[in-house]
């Protein structure tokens, strides 16, 4: 009976070893995983680091342009009313 135990002692420290060795590969597989997202998040972190410069200079160019071309709207508008309002102006003021 004693010996029936022993077995049964035994086959349980194995089962219980072969448990702990593929507890610590799985942790050697997560630890290797988050080792590789570490390095993607380090990447990303470098890209955008020199993306955002071009950003703020695309964002002044643009702004720029924007401002630049409501100006020319406007002095068009400006001439166009003025080229219409003048004469109708001068007309009445002849008679």
């Amino acid at each position: 009976m004693s010996s029936e135990k022993i077995e049964s002692v035994k086959k349980q420290v194995e089962e219980t070893t072969k448990e702990i060795h593929n507890t610590l590969h799985l942790l050697a597989e997560k630890d290797k995983k988050l080792d590789e997202l570490k390095a993607q998040s380090d990447s990303l972190l470098e890209s955008s680091a020199r993306f955002k410069p071009v950003a703020v200079n695309l964002h002044k160019k643009s702004r720029w342009k924007n401002i630049k071309m409501t100006i020319i709207l406007t002095v068009v508008i400006i001439l166009i009313l003025a080229a219409i309002i003048v004469p109708t102006i001068l007309k009445f003021q002849g008679k």
